[in-house]
Order: C-alpha cells, then sequence, then structure tokens
C-alpha cells in the first residue's frame, strides 16, 4: 500500500467521522427546534386562553349588569352543552374548528372594542342581551374546547364551584336591588301622602302612579302598605312599625288576594320571603 492509498484512505475515515457527527448535530437540532416550536405554540395558546378570559369576564359582567337572571338561564343550558362536548375529543376539535371558521382571527371574538377608560357598558348599549350572549358562548366553547385539545389546564369558566356560586350570587343581586327599588318606593309614596298629592280613603285606598302601584293592607302591629314594582313585576310590602320602617318581599297568593275595585291586589297571608330590610327613622 503506497503513501497516497494511506492518505486517502485516512482522508475518507476524516470524512466520515464528521458526517457521522454533523448528522448527529443535525437530528439534536431538528428536536430541540420541534420542542422549541411546540414550546412556542403552548405558549402562544396560553396567551390566547388568557385574552379569551379577560373577554369572557368583560361581557358576563355585562350581562349580569343588565339581567342576573337571563344570564343565569343561558349559562345553565352552555353548562349542559359543555358537559355532553367535553367527553368526547372529536366533538371538542369540531366545535372549535366550526367556531375558528367562523372567526379567523383572535380579533373577530371582540365585540367590546374600546378604550380601556371607556366602560364595556357604553360600548355595547346598542347590542342586544341575546347578541352579547352569542359572542360569549362562542369565546367560552373555543377556550374550553383548546383548554381539552391542547391540555392547557385552565378552563375556568366550566368549573363546578363557578357554576355552584352563579345562583346564590344571582339571587343576592336580585335582592339588594329589590330592596334598593323598594325604597325608593316608600319614598314615593311617603311624598305624594306627605304633600296631599293624593287623598287616599283612610280605610280603603289604592294608589296608582307610573312605576308602582300602591294598596293599603290589614295592618298586623302596624300601618301596611302594599307595592307592586311595575318594572319588574314584583310585589313588596311596606311596614311601619314603632318609628321605623320594614320592608319585605312578598310571593302573590292567588287562593287569598285582595280585591279593591276591579285590581287584583296583593295577598293577605303572603309568602315571606328572606329578604328584608329595616329603615330606622325613629
Amino acid at each position: 500500500m503506497t503513501n497516497l492509498t494511506i492518505f486517502l484512505c485516512v482522508i475518507i475515515l476524516l470524512l466520515v467521522v464528521v458526517c457521522g457527527v454533523l448528522i448527529i448535530l443535525v437530528k439534536r437540532d431538528d428536536v430541540g427546534l420541534k420542542r422549541a416550536f411546540a414550546h412556542t405554540a403552548n405558549e402562544k395558546r396560553s396567551l390566547s386562553a388568557s385574552y379569551y378570559q379577560a373577554l369572557s369576564t368583560q361581557l358576563a359582567n355585562e350581562l349580569m349588569n343588565r339581567d342576573p337572571q337571563f344570564y343565569n338561564n343561558k349559562y345553565q343550558r352552555l353548562w349542559s352543552k359543555w358537559k355532553s362536548l367535553e367527553k368526547d375529543e372529536k366533538l371538542c376539535k369540531i366545535t372549535a374548528d366550526e367556531i375558528a371558521h367562523r372567526k379567523p382571527l383572535q380579533e373577530d371574538f371582540n365585540i367590546v372594542e374600546v378604550w380601556d377608560h371607556v366602560s364595556v357598558g357604553r360600548a355595547l348599549e346598542t347590542m342586544t342581551n341575546e347578541a352579547i350572549w352569542d359572542a360569549y358562548e362562542d369565546v367560552k366553547l373555543i377556550q374550553a374546547a383548546h383548554d381539552v385539545l391542547y391540555n392547557l389546564g385552565g378552563n375556568p369558566g366550566f368549573q363546578q364551584d363557578s357554576k355552584d356560586h352563579l345562583y346564590p350570587y344571582v339571587k343576592e343581586l336580585e335582592d339588594t336591588q329589590f330592596l334598593i327599588t323598594m325604597e325608593a318606593a316608600e319614598e314615593t309614596y311617603s311624598d305624594l301622602v306627605h304633600f296631599n298629592d293624593v287623598q287616599p280613603d283612610p280605610e280603603n285606598f289604592e294608589i296608582d302612579t307610573t312605576s308602582y302601584r300602591f294598596a293599603k293592607l290589614p295592618p298586623l302591629g302596624g300601618k301596611r302598605v302594599g307595592v307592586h314594582i311595575k318594572a319588574s313585576d314584583e310585589y313588596g310590602v311596606i311596614e311601619y312599625i314603632d318609628g321605623g320602617i320594614h320592608i319585605s318581599k312578598t310571593d302573590r297568593s292567588y287562593s287569598s288576594v285582595e280585591t279593591l275595585g276591579r285590581h287584583e291586589l296583593f295577598a293577605y297571608q303572603s309568602t315571606r320571603k328572606e329578604v328584608s330590610s329595616y329603615i330606622n327613622r325613629s
């Protein structure tokens, strides 16, 4: 074997070693790139989840401010819909793809589109509750579907404790609003009587205004006035006892309804609810 042959063999061997090393490095880099891209994709999904959560909170708050019972009823149905979807990954993907087809860009989900300092209510004042809910449902479903498909570990909108909290919270808001409205009704009634705008019969009277209807009820320890809140079709009782005013909420009882003239009024044996308020004016 000549020196030239030996030299060529060494060169070939070195080339083989170098190529092997390069192949190993390229494969390692390829794996690293794939991991990096996967990591970047997950980060983007996580950012999207945060975006969806912030947007859904805005929309839900607006609906709760407008009509808590509307939101509660819709959410209960959405909860049932999601529970039938989450068990099937294929259904989750179909749902996510259908929403993404209608709204290909993330910005398409945002119906608020206002500066930070502008209230959401002002931005959405021309939109109906149904339109806001449709946007909200899309956000919640695609967020939840992505959580299942990509294992993001979030899905705060469909947790059991959130659902359990909703109904009592809705009732709390409704009861608070009822008491505020009843206090305003009592002020209206007192002003009408005090300023002699009406001259009710001391034994049997009814006062009808734009917002309320008042009727005298049989006393139970003090003067009692029934109130019909026209806007919400709710009923309450104002009781004047010991220099103070007690307000309570009632249900109509058709088995014992008092009638004055042609008007159906308030049950004498009314069903008291837990909501009540006492205004001390002594």
